[in-house]
């Protein structure tokens, strides 16, 4: 499909919808003066025996890693959560915890090379907006996000072994080139990812969001640039989520389409 029918497509679903712009017109304003939090999208992805970073993007979709949820069942999502050492964090800003009904992925991925590596996981019921559950912006129209800037933010729980983290906290990620990628990871990355380094060891949690801050309207928001797929050290591997636009849209609004000529 060419960008301009691509465009044309997007412009008629998303107008229906009620905006031309992002693929939710919920996601937040100015989320950095949000006195909740700062990153009401942050998502956890539960799985028996391991967890993952997850981003919420649409009232019943959150995206995250191919690699946390290939092959995987008995998937859930933690919504709402944005300090476990607050008890307000339950009764004021209650948590959701909701299971997976679907998980897609790019008929294409492959789990030696981390291309395509990237999941959308449909929850069972849709989310309830509140200030601490909000929906991070994915432009889609004339996409602008500049992804040749050096600098992102990555906002991460911090997971281990032993299932203990505070709170997301906002980490600061540069852009390397293709190159150093490859030679610190062993692989051959294409413009479908992005390579971002930290000077600590923090490329070790997968699906966890590349964030870079835009302007709409003289306001800031949040969009999502990428989703990290691998890491080694202090060198990670994302997918850039500009290459996956049509693929995303086509799962989300597809199914959300059908969902309301059903009802």
């Amino acid at each position: 499909m060419t960008s301009v029918v691509f465009g044309v497509l997007i412009s008629c679903l998303l107008i229906h919808l009620g905006s031309a712009y992002f693929l939710d017109p919920n996601c937040p304003i100015d989320p950095d003066h949000n006195s909740v939090s700062p990153f009401p999208w942050m998502a956890l992805v539960m799985l028996p025996d391991k967890n993952c970073s997850g981003t919420l993007i649409y009232k019943n979709f959150v995206i995250t890693s191919a690699n946390c949820v290939f092959n995987q069942s008995q998937i859930k999502v933690l919504l709402g959560e944005f300090n476990r050492k607050l008890k307000k964090n339950t009764f004021e800003f209650p948590i959701k915890e909701i299971l997976v009904r679907s998980v897609y992925t790019p008929s294409h991925y492959n789990e030696n090379n981390y291309k395509n590596d990237i999941a959308l996981l449909q929850l069972t019921e849709n989310v309830l907006y509140e200030a601490h559950i909000r929906p991070i912006c994915i432009w889609l129209i004339g996409f602008y996000i500049d992804t040749g800037k050096q600098n992102f933010t990555t906002p991460l729980w911090y997971l281990t072994k032993k299932w203990t983290f505070p709170f997301p906290k906002r980490t600061l990620f540069s852009k390397l080139e293709l190159d150093l990628c490859e030679h610190s990871l062993g692989i051959n990355p294409d413009k479908s990812q992005i390579c971002a380094g930290h000077e600590v060891k923090l490329c070790v949690e997968a699906g966890s969001p590349l964030v870079q801050k835009i302007t709409f309207n003289n306001r800031s928001r949040h969009a999502l640039v990428g989703i990290q797929s691998y890491g080694v050290s202090n060198t990670c591997l994302y997918t850039n989520i500009e290459s996956y636009l049509e693929w995303i849209v086509g799962i989300v609004l597809k199914v959300e389409i059908i969902v309301n000529n059903i009802f």
